[in-house]
């Protein structure tokens, strides 16, 4: 399918510096949110340091440690600075009063899922402490969720960039999968606890991380139908399309695409 291209980047039009391309996106990583930033710089300093984060726990999650623990939790300490700095400025700027009015809650979401990732860091170290196994499969199942968020999450950076109606419904298709995976696998998770199969430690720590997973998925969901809200699809024929509408049309041809079968749609 050719992706369909917006008109306009409102987040290039709100900032005082304009002309902001996709090849910036990797020179914004370490770099720190100041109120001299843009907007869009803010937005995706912020982003890199979740998907930093993401990325780290991707491993830790499932090796039980890792030396990258403790620059996932400056990243966090980071991040809850810059929050504070980007979301003042939305605030002083009148940004959420104007055409961009959801816009002035996605510095607050992108501090919530560094939260979110935090608490997942926290089960990191406890497993480490207290010398907690998780069995394979488990770890298997992780590295597919962990796969998946990153996933999301670079869609919803090209969107603060370069906005493709596309990519951003397939977030929100991708969002719609994650939600059943989670399911599947604690259905899954729960068999194996029954079966005698995982300690009670462990039961504990995956459930979580998979409640902690469960809560970034809605806010990038959110921040994804947020965004297109905002810009004007070129297309005629996405007009009139709403975000409940594009949810519903991506999700059913997910389910067509796979069988409609939870193991399939985690296979995607």
């Amino acid at each position: 399918m050719t992706e369909k291209p917006f008109q306009i980047n409102p987040f290039q039009v709100s900032s005082p510096q304009v002309d902001r391309e996709v090849r910036r996106l990797e020179e914004l990583r370490g770099v720190q949110v100041s109120e001299s930033s843009t907007l869009q710089d803010g937005l995706i300093s912020l982003l890199n340091k979740v998907i930093d984060m993401t990325d780290i726990l991707s491993v830790c999650t499932v090796t039980g440690g890792g030396s990258g623990m403790e620059r996932c939790e400056q990243l966090y300490g980071e991040l809850l600075g810059e929050e504070k700095t980007l979301t003042k400025y939305l605030v002083s700027s009148g940004v959420g009063v104007h055409a961009m009015k959801g816009v002035i809650r996605f510095p607050f979401r992108l501090k919530r899922i560094g939260d979110l990732l935090d608490i997942i860091l926290r089960c990191c170290r406890y497993r480490v402490q207290g010398e907690i196994p998780l069995s394979d499969k488990a770890k298997l199942e992780l590295e597919q969720i962990f796969s998946i968020l990153r996933g999301m999450m670079i869609h919803l950076r090209e969107g603060f960039v370069s906005p493709q109606y596309d990519r951003l419904t397939a977030l929100s298709r991708r969002s719609k999968t994650l939600s059943q995976i989670l399911e599947y696998f604690r259905s899954e998770h729960w068999e194996r606890v029954e079966a005698g199969l995982c300690a009670p430690e462990a039961s504990s720590t995956y459930r979580e991380i998979l409640d902690s997973v469960k809560w970034i998925n809605e806010y990038l969901e959110k921040m994804g139908l947020d965004l297109l809200t905002l810009w004007e699809p070129a297309s005629e024929g996405s007009v009139g399309r709403t975000p409940g509408k594009l949810r519903e049309e991506g999700t059913r041809r997910e389910v067509e695409a796979t069988g409609g079968t939870a193991r399939g749609l985690g296979e995607q």
